[in-house]
């Protein structure tokens, strides 16, 4: 009797962790939805043994990596599956880290791994943010670029990207970069550049300078310190003003008394000649 209980136990308990691994294994008709939704975000249609295959290809990919792979997939497109099986792991953890840049990833793996693999997984969440812009940080600004802006504000991004395509010189995109990051607020700097004129005639550093000024120059440091700063400014152009007029000053000098002695010599000759 203890063996006939002993051994229903056991059936007991091999048919729940038989049910539990059903459960957890997605069906087919699962999978295929979620096939068929991932072929609409690629636009291509489906045959019988590309859908055979990509099922295979997600199922494999699922045991490897759990049920989110079913998201990343939804998401990403069928490009997912092919990414997935080139670069293997790399790719579905970078997906995985931010489910909602799969599409990005998807289309540019080859491109944004790499990036990935030295600054950090911080690059998907980057192109999520910003779909597309990654790479054209890296290209105008490099990877000291992307490591200063994978917080930055998608609007923030776009300007950044639109004022490099726009500099005259590097220096000047350089310099873009730069009072961007030390810019107490990057979107006030942003907005006080007038975005038509470098679309007409380009960014310069005195457009960049004149911008923060008036963002986090003058204007910030009397509101910090009040009337010292005020005071010490209007030394400072006080000082400049006399110096420029003694500047003037010494020019007019130099100019009129070579003139006056002239004018006295020319006195003295014709006060000579009238004395003969």
């Amino acid at each position: 009797m203890k063996r006939a209980f002993f051994t229903l136990g056991i059936f007991v308990l091999a048919a729940m962790v038989f049910s539990a691994g059903v459960e957890a294994s997605p069906t087919s008709k699962v999978i295929q939805e979620v096939l068929e939704q991932a072929a609409k975000v690629s636009g291509k249609t489906l045959t019988p043994a590309s859908k055979e295959a990509a099922e295979i290809a997600m199922r494999k990919a699922i045991a490897s990596h759990g049920d989110d792979i079913m998201r990343i997939v939804r998401a990403g497109g069928l490009e997912t599956l092919e990414q997935g099986a080139k670069h293997g792991d790399d790719f579905w953890r970078l997906c995985s880290h931010s489910p909602r840049a799969a599409r990005s990833l998807a289309l540019h793996a080859d491109d944004l791994l790499p990036i990935a693999r030295r600054i950090g997984p911080e690059v998907a969440e980057l192109e999520a943010r910003a779909p597309g812009m990654t790479l054209q940080i890296a290209e105008h600004y490099g990877d000291d670029g992307i490591r200063a802006l994978t917080k930055a504000p998608a609007d923030d991004i776009s300007r950044l990207v639109c004022g490099a395509q726009n500099a005259d010189s590097p220096a000047t995109r350089e310099l873009l970069l730069n009072m961007y990051k030390k810019s107490k607020d990057g979107a006030k700097f942003l907005n006080k550049i007038d975005w038509k004129v470098v679309a007409a005639t380009g960014l310069s550093a005195s457009a960049i300078i004149s911008a923060y000024k008036l963002s986090d120059g003058v204007e910030t440091a009397i509101e910090q310190h009040g009337p010292s700063v005020t005071k010490n400014i209007a030394n400072t152009m006080r000082f400049v003003t006399w110096t420029l007029v003694i500047i003037f000053a010494f020019m007019v000098l130099g100019i009129a008394r070579p003139l006056l002695q002239n004018a006295v010599n020319k006195k003295l000759q014709k006060d000579k000649q009238s004395t003969k």
